[in-house]
């Protein structure tokens, strides 16, 4: 799993440097900035609110009772 989520963030880096770099070179370097930040402040919200926070791992969950 850490490695599926390393690849998938190194691929994200991949992807918004150009991105970035061309917004930064259109518009501004301090709007693109302010869009990367304003970017992450969302993600940290949605994942703030989401029921990730109430995920467990398998070996903390009750063993299945069969009935």
């Amino acid at each position: 799993m850490n490695a599926t989520i390393r690849s998938f963030n190194w691929g994200m880096v991949a992807v918004g440097a150009p991105i970035g770099g061309y917004l930064a070179d259109q518009v501004s370097y301090r709007f693109a900035l302010w869009m990367g930040l304003s970017g992450a402040v969302v993600q940290a919200l949605v994942l703030t609110v989401s029921r990730t926070r109430e995920a467990r791992a398998a070996d903390e969950l009750e063993p299945f009772a069969a009935v």
